[in-house]
């Protein structure tokens, strides 16, 4: 594995951000503005990281658009 001050290249990629993925299959709108979604938006809007939770699809969430910077994989 081989690193430098900006990028990280791992397994052959590069990668200019740390990656950070919240595994909660029961994951609902309420949840995004709680510490399951706040730690994730927290860590992408203070440092950076690529923030992503991991879910089943539990209804609609609106709080996507409008509060938090997280993607739903």
């Amino acid at each position: 594995m081989k690193e430098n001050s900006r990028t990280k290249e791992i397994y052959g990629r590069k990668r200019d951000k740390i990656v950070f993925a919240t595994f909660f299959p029961a994951c609902e709108n309420t949840h995004l503005t709680k510490e399951v979604g706040m730690i994730p938006y927290i860590l992408h809007r203070d440092f950076g990281y690529d923030s992503y939770i991991i879910c089943y699809k539990n209804g609609d969430y609106p709080h996507l658009e409008t509060k938090v910077l997280v993607r739903m994989a």
